[in-house]
């Protein structure tokens, strides 16, 4: 058998260093560290030079011309030259000095006349001898006269306080020199065009019976046998058309269907209710029925509660729409003059 162990002998001394091992591999880089405080701000740099000037504007429009002054005083006319009238005639303006021949006899001016006959008018005329010959050439122009002095300079035109304005003469003939605003049912533009302000025409400012059918904005046309209706559609009404009695009874629902379009007129016969009943009534397409055609439909044999209509037609729109009344889903509530509606070719409208 083993012994036990002995004890453990006392530690040997401890042994020369070994020889440095190689170098390990390099470690992971370490994580980025976190960004330094921003630095503070750089002093302003010199101010730049100042820019050239730049050009001169265009030179702006000149003013309005001043009206002309008034004109200068007319110089005197200058003296008249001597004349030699020839044959006298008594039309001629004969000034003093002027020799003519009159009847076989010769005569002497003695101061200007016209009409004066040489024979009997001795204060104008003298006898003297030989006989009158060609007139003598023209006397020379006399002097132009001084000119007058410059009028006064006119106050000129206002260019005025904005675009379309208009000067308008006072009594007298004055010369207006500062432009209005035109004001009331016209308005001028800067271009001159006059036109007429909107909604300044009112009733009063039409004559009775002139205004034409071709002036009204419609469609369709205008007959002996059509009618303007609220769409603006001159149409022939269709009031003629078979009817149709549905029966239904207070507080009670029914659900029609008319496929007819030749009905025109919807009869609920409610037997004498007393309760409100619900008539629901599906009607063709508005485009089946000729344009303005009319239905009319009417609740007879009820006494207290007014019925309720619920109208639809594939593809056509009920109007009005109201939240209400909106494609007539929630139906009209009648009374007893009934439900009328109207069609344009393409939808429905209620007309009472």
């Amino acid at each position: 058998m083993t012994g036990s162990t002995g004890a453990t002998g006392v530690t040997g001394p401890t042994g020369a260093i070994g020889m440095t091992g190689s170098t390990g591999a390099t470690g992971v880089t370490g994580s980025t560290g976190a960004i330094g405080m921003t630095g503070s701000t750089g002093a302003t740099g010199v101010t730049g030079p100042i820019g050239a000037t730049g050009m001169t504007g265009s030179t702006g429009a000149t003013g309005v011309t001043g009206s002309i002054g008034t004109t200068g005083v007319t110089g005197t006319t200058g003296a008249t030259g001597p004349f030699a009238g020839g044959v006298f005639s008594f039309s001629t303006v004969y000034p003093t000095g002027s020799v003519v021949s009159y009847s076989g006899a010769t005569y002497l001016a003695i101061q200007a006349n016209v009409g004066q006959a040489p024979s009997s008018s001795s204060s104008f005329w003298t006898p003297t001898t030989g006989s009158g010959g060609s007139p003598g050439a023209t006397g020379a122009t006399g002097a132009t006269g001084a000119t007058g002095s410059t009028g006064i300079a006119g106050a000129g035109y206002s260019p005025g306080s904005t675009a379309g304005q208009v000067y308008i003469t006072g009594a007298g003939g004055a010369v207006p020199t500062t432009p209005i605003t035109i004001t009331g049912d016209i308005s001028i533009a800067s271009g001159g065009v006059a036109s007429i302000t909107a909604g300044s025409i009112v009733n009063n400012d039409i004559a009775n019976s002139t205004i034409t059918v071709a002036k009204l904005a419609t469609t369709g046309t205008a007959s002996a046998t059509t009618y303007l209706n609220g769409l603006g559609v001159w149409a022939t009404p269709t009031t003629s058309g078979s009817s149709v009695v549905y029966t239904n009874s207070a507080g009670n629902t029914i659900n029609q269907t008319i496929t007819d379009t030749n009905i025109r007129f919807i009869v609920i016969n409610l037997s004498g209710g007393s309760g409100s009943s619900t008539n629901n009534i599906a009607l063709p397409a508005a485009s089946s029925y000729p344009s303005g055609a009319m239905l009319t439909f009417v609740p007879v044999n009820y006494t207290t509660a007014n019925p309720t209509f619920v109208l639809t037609s594939s593809g056509s729109v009920f109007t009005p729409a109201s939240a209400s009344v909106a494609n007539m889903v929630t139906g009209y509530t009648v009374a007893s003059n009934g439900l009328r509606i109207v069609t344009d070719g393409t939808n429905w409208y209620r007309i009472l």
